[in-house]
């Protein structure tokens, strides 16, 4: 990939308090990249790899377990099992390259769809697990993992909560507007306490949601 833009030395990249995105965001992951690149062996790396992947799989493991316990019929269904664990693989593939080109739209990603798709096509209660067990995965690949966390489950306490009869338009829209609404209210809150006050809200973030 071709470079853009260098860093002098000493240079200030970002005030204290002052919110990380945007250039920003890729220049400090670019630093940590770089710092990484130089500090970690390939033994380390590899371990690190190992560790990513026992927490994956504990994750995933406990969606099994899941359905085991509380969806007997579901277990027993090759063809069901897999189009739960396809779809949570795809938002997670879809998540980690948004990320990978340009973190600041990774809100754009519809992760909400998970837990309404389970819920039409099964139950809430296995929509609501599968989408908490697929935001602490992408929690490993994304920035400010804390926020992306109460967002994203916010939202997908809104997506359960909403009518049963989601195929219909008028219930998905709904839906759909109070998913983009705790988006809102919750991103406000984060930026208050982030900056102590609502000085220099950056409208256009309010897009990708």
């Amino acid at each position: 990939l071709p470079n853009r833009g260098l860093i002098a030395q000493n240079a200030r990249i970002i005030a204290q308090g002052e919110i990380v995105e945007g250039d920003k965001l890729q220049i400090l992951n670019t630093l940590n990249s770089t710092y990484e690149s130089q500090t970690w062996s390939d033994s380390q790396y590899n371990w690190k790899l190992l560790g990513y992947v026992v927490l994956v799989g504990m994750a995933l493991t406990m969606l099994m377990l899941f359905i085991k316990k509380y969806r007997l019929e579901l277990y027993y269904s090759n063809k069901k099992l897999l189009f739960i664990y396809f779809n949570i693989c795809l938002f997670a593939v879809l998540t980690a390259t948004v990320v990978k080109v340009d973190a600041t739209y990774v809100y754009i990603v519809p992760v909400c769809m998970l837990p309404l798709i389970v819920k039409a096509f099964f139950d809430a209660r296995l929509g609501l697990f599968s989408h908490v067990i697929i935001i602490f995965i992408l929690s490993f690949v994304v920035p400010s993992s804390a926020e992306y966390l109460f967002l994203q489950i916010m939202a997908g306490i809104v997506t359960i909560l909403s009518g049963k009869e989601i195929y219909k338009r008028a219930n998905l829209f709904v839906t759909v507007g109070k998913i983009v609404l705790v988006y809102f209210i919750s991103y406000f809150a984060f930026y208050a306490v982030y900056q102590g006050g609502v000085s220099g809200w950056e409208w256009d973030r309010l897009i990708y949601f």
